[in-house]
């Protein structure tokens, strides 16, 4: 199982990151499927995402894709305060930022 950490500051800006990978290059095809990060992919598999928003169509589209479906073991650290460590999917891993940053 892969794992990530999953940051996100108190204005809700976050990055997921797969662990030991290192962004060079956002990925221009799911640039266009997910206009609301800079994303980066390693060996097919999503391995960086960043960005200060989220959007109901990204987020609707990440909810029916499978690289956003991968079930991955994350270290979850928000705004250098609280820390924990869960398994999820990537796409859950959006669902969390959209949850805390917008309430919903």
């Amino acid at each position: 199982m892969r794992k990530f950490t999953l940051f996100i500051n108190q204005d809700g800006i976050f990055e997921i990151c797969q662990k030991g990978f290192e962004f060079k290059k956002s990925d221009e095809a799911l640039f266009d499927r997910y206009l609301f990060a800079d994303i980066a992919t390693d060996g097919g598999k999503v391995a960086y995402i960043y960005d200060v928003s989220l959007h109901d169509e990204q987020m609707s589209k990440a909810a029916r894709d499978p690289l956003m479906l991968e079930i991955c073991e994350f270290e979850i650290i928000i705004a250098r305060r609280e820390r924990e460590n869960r398994q999820m999917s990537l796409y859950e891993a959006l669902r969390l930022v959209w949850q805390i940053k917008y309430g919903g």
